[in-house]
């Protein structure tokens, strides 16, 4: 291994160098940027990033499972009618005698 000015090290494998960032300097001691963000912002920058959208995913399937099983265990409490409404803000448009559209054809 080489060391750089930097506290890098550049390190030969079988598929060319890489950089190293350690978490100890040469003298012993504890290099505290490197151990925090694996040696660069854009590292820390991809990491949280990736860490984010695994709890966004947990999160949104989490809420999803809540409703299904809220609609499951209920169906008529969660649609909060026996029949089917259209909210338009503060108005509701009553659909119960809704029969569906006809397609006029030519």
């Amino acid at each position: 291994m080489q060391y750089n000015d930097d506290g890098s090290y550049l390190k030969k494998d079988m598929f060319g160098y890489r950089v190293i960032y350690p978490y100890k300097n040469p003298d012993g001691s504890i290099n505290k940027f490197n151990l925090l963000t694996g040696g660069s912002w854009a590292r820390l920058i991809v990491v949280l990033l990736i860490v984010a959208l695994i709890m966004f995913s947990v999160w949104a399937y989490k809420t999803d499972v809540a409703t299904c099983y809220e609609v499951i265990k209920n169906p008529c409490e969660y649609c909060d009618n026996s029949y089917p409404t259209l909210n338009t803000g503060n108005n509701k448009i009553d659909l119960s005698g809704w029969e569906g559209f006809e397609i006029d054809e030519g």
